[in-house]
């Protein structure tokens, strides 16, 4: 798969089969989308282009209710690799790009550059100034630029919630980490490098791993997860606190540490990776020490009793 980053590093491609969308999180949704481009594009003998977006246009248009990038740039690369397409074009979505008119991003990005003969959208995508570009806007110009057009219709989950990214920010805001996963269709997982924390898991007897924090990325509720601990390409069991250590101090600095069962050696600038699989409770302040130590045990227990039989 070939990565762009600009309009201007890629030659005119002579035809394609193009999707368009923000596919952050890479969820089931943006997964048919990319299986539907991938078999147009392999029936028609022409590459397939994914034209998608770094950062996510929601947190340009809309950054107060934005609460963070599910998967990071290159978290999303992978993701997308995955699915088998030929070139991947990430534009910088930036205050120019956002007063583009949807006539105009159709003429001058889509037509100009990748000469679509078919394009794949989801049925919720909306493109150019104001949203006015959207699936009904494309089959009113498909005949003029001939081209096909395929309308990826809402892909049905086992919960309540709306498939998006949005509600998978807000699930994970919320503490619902399965409902995330069962969206996404795969663990949320937060990469970092190992820096040095205060040691209080140590003292009582619960060492952990302090996670460095990708600022752009979405941090879930506080509170305490069963995950996995990718370490050194080996996968741990193991238990995350996401907070601010109340019983211990009244800063509000968050952080994310993992105690790792069956684990004690240095890991300090090394990279791990963390796989959420369900949620324990919420952080809380504990009366004592002592108290906080019982409560960390039971969460271990749950944590031993869990089935990891898929992660």
């Amino acid at each position: 798969m070939k990565v762009f980053r600009s309009i201007s590093a890629i030659k005119s491609i002579s035809e394609s089969v193009l999707a368009i969308g923000g596919f952050d999180g890479v969820h089931h949704g943006h997964k048919e989308i990319l299986r539907k481009l991938v078999n147009e594009s392999r029936k028609a003998g022409i590459p397939s282009v994914l034209l998608t977006f770094s950062p996510v246009p929601f947190s340009v248009l809309s950054p107060d209710l934005f609460l963070g990038h599910i998967d990071t740039f290159n978290e999303r690369i992978k993701k997308i690799k995955k699915s088998g397409i030929d070139i991947l074009c990430m534009l910088p979505f930036n205050e120019s790009l956002r007063t583009v008119t949807a006539q105009n991003f159709l003429n001058d990005i889509l037509i100009n550059n990748f000469n679509p003969k078919t394009i794949v959208v989801g049925y919720d995508h909306h493109f150019g100034y104001k949203k006015e570009g959207d699936f009904n806007f494309l089959k009113k110009n498909a005949s003029k630029y001939s081209f096909n057009l395929i309308l990826i219709k809402k892909v049905k989950t086992n919960t309540e919630h709306n498939l998006s990214s949005s509600a998978i920010r807000e699930l994970l805001k919320n503490g619902d980490i399965a409902s995330a996963n069962l969206l996404l269709g795969s663990y949320f997982t937060i990469k970092g490098v190992v820096i040095k924390g205060q040691k209080l898991g140590s003292k009582i007897g619960f060492p952990t791993i302090n996670i460095k924090l990708d600022p752009h990325k979405i941090i879930p509720s506080r509170g305490v997860y069963i995950v996995v601990a990718k370490i050194f390409n080996k996968k741990y069991k193991a238990i995350c606190n996401i907070g601010f250590s109340p019983t211990f101090s009244n800063k509000k600095n968050i952080k994310i540490e993992a105690h790792v069962l069956d684990f004690n050696k240095d890991v300090y600038g090394e990279e791990v990776s963390i796989e959420f699989l369900d949620f324990i409770r919420f952080e809380k302040k504990f009366q004592s020490v002592e108290m906080l130590k019982r409560q960390i045990l039971k969460d271990k227990n749950k944590c031993l009793e869990y089935s990891f039989k898929n992660s």
